[in-house]
């Protein structure tokens, strides 16, 4: 008489052969109870930016992690160096030798891409510091700013040349093409805090030299935040809509109102659409959410008054720390959504938050006295 076991045997999807899916997933590599433990060993790897587990014909080296990944978040987070024939991820450049590298220019061409630097403040020693911690990248909110000047006087290359020799450690300066005589000025990311911490001292220089940014038909301010950072894409529903729904006072506080650069109405109650993949984004909005790695806040005018600036990343770091906690009943019965609520929240916490609160105050007076003359 044959003996009889209590063990359900399951089917690899990859080989067919039956198996023992709860001894797979105790002893497995990966913990797939649907491919048994020799196809995991033998023809699988689990993918280190998804965690898929993914057949190894479908890999592909990553040579700055020292591992694999899946062919969809390749195409996603790298780029192939055809020069020095490997993968690079998107935020970086190789660093080859190849012509097309412009390492060493003043102004660097429009779609230069350097090796990126991380910034934080180590409270220790209250300073700046650089991190490549994996963890903190991903989950820390961090910033970089694209500010676009013009410069009227020709001295474009030696202003540039000044900011290299002087912050070329956290900025450098690139050709874009909406500018009649003028270049960006682009940040590595940083926290709030390390931004805090920078000498903000070259603004004033360049408009000392001439250099104009707020009185032009042609200049930005746009500051990019990662989106690794944020919980879910409610997270970021709320994080958009708290500028496409409050677009009177968004456009107050940018400088500017809704133009061809950074619409506040092309994708007004469109968000949930795009974050289901329901419909693809804009990229020439008040917030956009085009691009891969970050959202990129567009809204603001261009200026080279250090408040200003300061306020922008001041701005885009609340919008982030505010509607990260909002649950949908704060949202559709507490009013957080609301401009007012925002300001309060701020208020609350304007230490941190100093030259934003200054602009929401004096935006604030502004609504009162229209309010008193109505």
């Amino acid at each position: 008489m044959s003996e009889t076991t209590d063990v359900e045997l399951s089917h690899c999807d990859w080989c067919n052969d039956a198996f023992d899916s709860e001894y797979a997933a105790e002893h497995g590599q990966y913990g797939d109870s649907n491919i048994c433990t020799p196809c995991q060993n033998d023809y699988a790897f689990r993918c280190f930016r998804c965690g898929e587990t993914t057949p190894s014909d479908d890999s592909r080296w990553i040579e700055s992690a020292s591992d694999y990944v899946c062919d969809p978040c390749c195409d996603n987070y790298y780029w192939w160096c055809n020069d020095c024939d490997r993968y690079i991820s998107n935020y970086d450049n190789c660093g080859c030798d190849s012509e097309d590298n412009d390492d060493d220019a003043v102004i660097h061409e429009y779609n230069y891409k350097p090796y990126q630097q991380w910034y934080v403040r180590q409270i220790e020693t209250n300073t700046i510091v650089k991190t490549s911690k994996y963890d903190i990248i991903r989950n820390t909110p961090f910033m970089g700013f694209e500010l676009e000047i013009e410069c009227d006087n020709g001295n474009r290359y030696s202003l540039a040349t000044d900011i290299n020799n002087s912050h070329g450690s956290w900025l450098y300066c690139k050709h874009d093409g909406s500018l009649e005589q003028g270049f960006e000025i682009v940040s590595h990311p940083h926290s709030l805090a390390a931004f805090n911490l920078r000498d903000w001292s070259w603004i004033s220089k360049l408009q000392q030299a001439g250099a104009r940014s707020w009185n032009t038909g042609t200049c930005g301010l746009h500051v990019h935040i990662n989106k690794t950072a944020f919980k879910n894409n409610s997270h970021i529903w709320r994080f958009t809509n708290l500028v496409l729904y409050n677009r009177h006072q968004s456009t107050r506080l940018a400088g500017r109102n809704d133009n061809q650069w950074a619409s506040f109405t092309k994708e007004y109650k469109q968000v949930g659409k795009i974050l289901k993949g329901d419909l693809d984004p804009e990229r020439y909005t008040a917030v956009n959410l085009r691009n891969m790695e970050t959202i990129e806040v567009r809204m603001f005018r261009g200026s080279l008054h250090e408040p200003r600036i300061r306020a922008a990343l001041e701005f885009v770091n609340a919008n982030f720390e505010y509607t990260k906690p909002l649950t949908s009943y704060d949202v559709l019965k507490n009013d957080a959504m609301s401009w007012w609520s925002f300001t309060a929240w701020v208020e609350q916490n304007q230490s941190t938050y100093p030259h934003l609160m200054q602009y929401l105050t004096k935006i604030k007076e502004r609504s009162d006295r229209v309010s008193t003359l109505l």
